[in-house]
This record gives structure tokens, C-alpha cells and sequence, in this order.
């Protein structure tokens, strides 16, 4: 399950990467995480950290809640 989790964060910050029209290496330079660490996050599904998150979300002009599962939302009461 955790792996699922950890893909679904990557394709996120991937789409967001792609809407703004950023490669790896600017995100990075952006968001200050190391090309290396980012690409192999992005590749393999590894952990991101909430502050790595927080500075991708700055980053690529998002809110931070656009890089997390749509499960980790909380749906507005009615």
C-alpha cells in the first residue's frame, strides 16, 4: 500500500511539473531538493518529505494539497 501511496505522490508532482512546463532539473533548482534526490523520487516512488512537498508546492505555483493522494483530502461537510 505505501508504495501506491509513494507513486501516486510522484505522478502528482510529475502533472504538476508538466502543467507548469518544468523539467527535473529546474524543479529542483526551484525547490532546492538535489536533482538526484527529486529524479529518484520521481522514478522509483521513493518518500517524500512534507518540507520536499511543501517546496515543490511553492516551486511549481500549487497548493500542496494537489501533491497528496486524493484519499488524504478531506471532503467539506455539507
Amino acid at each position: 500500500m505505501n508504495m501506491d501511496i509513494n507513486k501516486e505522490v510522484a505522478n502528482k508532482v510529475r502533472q504538476a511539473m508538466d502543467h507548469k512546463g518544468e523539467s527535473i532539473l529546474n524543479t529542483a533548482k526551484l525547490s532546492a531538493i538535489p536533482y538526484s534526490t527529486l529524479y529518484r523520487k520521481l522514478d522509483d516512488g521513493g518518500d517524500f518529505t512534507m518540507t520536499e512537498l511543501g517546496r515543490l508546492a511553492d516551486a511549481l505555483d500549487v497548493h500542496p494539497s494537489t501533491l497528496v493522494p486524493d484519499s488524504f483530502r478531506q471532503e467539506d461537510a455539507a
